[in-house]
């Protein structure tokens, strides 16, 4: 959504396409999959150390980069859906 508004939109929000049924606003069954598919690629990265943290796997089987990553998955997971949905969004124009 911030990339959306930001970025590819200029900070201009049509207030009235959000309630219109063929608005700008509207995706493919009411989602947006470049949105959905940014938010799967950002998850994955921090999944083992998630899994590590939850004690689900074991940490001697995942590398410790992961475990560490995982203490940042805020801020990586931002970065890399954030830029995943900017690049999608050129290829997929909605």
């Amino acid at each position: 959504m911030i990339a959306d508004y930001y970025i590819i939109r200029g900070k201009h929000l049509n207030v009235a396409a959000l309630y219109r049924s063929d608005g700008e606003y509207r995706y493919s069954g009411g989602f947006s999959l470049v949105a959905i598919f940014s938010l799967m690629v950002a998850v994955l990265p921090n999944l083992p150390g998630f899994l590590v943290t939850v004690k689900f796997v074991d940490p001697a089987n995942v590398p410790a980069f992961f475990v560490r990553l995982y203490d940042y998955a805020w801020f990586v997971g931002f970065v890399i859906a954030f830029a995943a949905y900017l690049i999608l969004r050129v290829f997929n124009r909605k």
